[in-house]
């Protein structure tokens, strides 16, 4: 009895000492429901219970990335996490490059999937996925993930040819500034000459010009109506960042009101009907407009963070 005694004692305390093991079960890099992100739960929803084209996938590529950019001091265990969920984005990137023929959605997918391969330390592989995006359509957009992977890989020497070749072969929809942009942060300039200064100038008159048309389009609202009527309308972001927000009649620091909106964010603010909310991008430039109206009582930001729905 006592030598059986002994033994039940025994294996409690194995017990004991591999209990804290158990909550690894999981995986390497697991986390649980209630410790996961609601952004990471809401994305994989959206690709898993969607027929893919695409675009569920890239976005969820993008919460991966944001993610990873939000914790500047991860764990070793939000390390394995974000590897994890990176590989996760890989295959929903694959399977929706497998049945892709518009080559603007390739490039994109390629991008991203690049992107996820960095986060994974995969150079070589990522390096194969940026270039054949970059090679469909040369872009601030696909071209930077190409910079980042040389940085991380201390080969920033090679980054001025990237950015000559991008901006000699940029693609006809791509927009030079973000070109510019990507290249700048990177240390290389490539638009310093007076024809870009003026090619960057008139895209940013025709985004603006081109914002204001999206706005008025479909409605026949007289531009000089008294802005005296307010209404509480819902401002909704499907981005997974923060977005910058201004609101007025046109696109003039000096008569609105600029704010921003955190992910995934709604609020309901007092706004004067006919004006006009923009979308900012990083740079303080506006890249889309929608009208404030009683017809629109909620006014969505995009997954992509480039317009409203």
């Amino acid at each position: 009895m006592k030598f059986k005694y002994m033994i039940r004692v025994l294996l409690g305390l194995f017990g004991l000492v591999l209990l804290p093991h158990c909550a690894s079960f999981g995986g390497p890099g697991a986390k649980s429901a209630a410790q996961e992100p609601s952004e990471v739960t809401q994305a994989r929803d959206a690709v898993t219970s969607s027929n893919d084209n695409g675009e569920t996938a890239a976005y969820f590529a993008e919460v991966v990335s944001s993610v990873a950019e939000a914790n500047e001091s991860p764990t070793a265990e939000d390390q394995r996490y974000v590897q994890d969920l990176s590989k996760e984005a890989v295959g929903y990137l694959d399977k929706s490059l497998s049945g892709a023929t518009d080559p603007t959605a390739i490039a994109m997918l390629n991008t991203r999937k690049g992107e996820m391969l960095l986060l994974q330390r995969d150079f070589p592989a990522a390096e194969v996925a940026i270039k054949k995006a970059i090679s469909i359509c040369p872009s601030g957009v696909t071209l930077e993930p190409m910079l980042r992977s040389l940085k991380m890989q201390s080969r920033e020497s090679e980054a001025s040819k990237w950015c000559s070749d991008a901006r000699a072969q940029l693609c006809p929809q791509a927009d030079l500034t973000k070109l510019c942009d990507a290249c700048s942060r990177h240390g290389v300039q490539v638009c310093d000459s007076p024809e870009d200064r003026d090619l960057l100038a008139d895209r940013d008159r025709q985004r603006i010009e081109a914002a204001d048309a999206e706005a008025r389009r479909g409605t026949d609202t007289d531009p000089n109506v008294l802005l005296e009527a307010v209404a509480p309308i819902a401002l909704e972001n499907l981005c997974p960042r923060a977005v910058n927000l201004f609101n007025g009649v046109d696109f003039v620091e000096t008569k609105g009101k600029r704010f921003s909106l955190d992910a995934n964010a709604k609020v309901t603010m007092s706004l004067q009907l006919h004006t006009k909310i923009w979308l900012v991008d990083a740079d303080g430039l506006a890249i889309s407009s929608i009208i404030v109206k009683n017809e629109t009582p909620t006014i969505t930001v995009n997954p992509s963070c480039n317009g409203f729905r």
